[in-house]
């Protein structure tokens, strides 16, 4: 069997969550998920996820550069709160798995599925290290690998900094800070992440990442 060895690309994005005015609230949120650009706006309340979503995942194999990448599994849930003296609390889950199909053309003649499943395991572990909770491969010709993340709680409070449309956050306990960028619509929240190598498609630097909220 011939290994598959995990080359540089994008950095992977599972990182936990904590990780402009006047529209009315869409009726399935899910569906704008990626598709606003940062916009700043009023950040505080309490917020309720409605829906998240993972763009842009690239992994690359040396028998395999492009493989298909499905990452509609991931979620995040949860609730946060905003609150006006600059302060936040944060009670998130993220969990889920995403799928990467590799073609017959990538698979080394002889070797199933189940035997392709601990050479994948091992590509992605070089990346992901303890983010990794398993890799099952299975299929014909073809081969489905279902990865599975090791889910991530976040509970905490700590304190919030704006600048533009950008949201920087410091956890109380000392963990490093993370920063996203934001767009309030009405009462919905936009939490992205944007990619400045990357161009989406209406031009501007592409979303990566996007967990999407709303408040009463």
């Amino acid at each position: 069997m011939r290994p598959l060895r995990l080359l540089p690309v994008l950095p992977l994005a599972l990182a936990p969550l904590l990780a402009c005015g006047g529209a009315s609230r869409p009726a399935n949120l899910g569906a704008t998920c990626g598709q606003v650009q940062p916009c700043g706006g009023d950040l505080t309340g309490d917020w309720t996820i409605a829906a998240s979503c993972q763009m842009g995942l690239h992994f690359a194999f040396s028998s395999c550069p492009n493989p298909t990448i499905n990452p509609s599994g991931l979620a995040t849930t949860g609730t946060f709160s905003f609150h006006p003296d600059l302060t936040y609390t944060v009670a998130t889950t993220s969990a889920g798995s995403l799928e990467i199909d590799f073609p017959a053309t990538c698979i080394a003649s002889g070797t199933t599925c189940a035997d392709l499943t601990p050479s994948v395991e091992s590509a992605l572990s070089t990346m992901l290290g303890p983010g990794l909770q398993s890799v099952t491969c299975s299929g014909t010709a073809a081969c489905a690998c279902t990865v599975y993340p090791t889910p991530s709680v976040t509970n905490g409070s700590g304190s919030y900094a704006l600048a533009g449309t950008t949201i920087t956050n410091m956890p109380a306990d000392g963990s490093a800070p993370s920063t996203f960028d934001y767009c309030v619509v009405d009462k919905v929240l936009h939490l992205v992440t944007v990619d400045p190598n990357m161009i989406g498609p209406t031009g501007l630097p592409a979303i990566v990442y996007d967990v999407v909220a709303e408040r009463p």
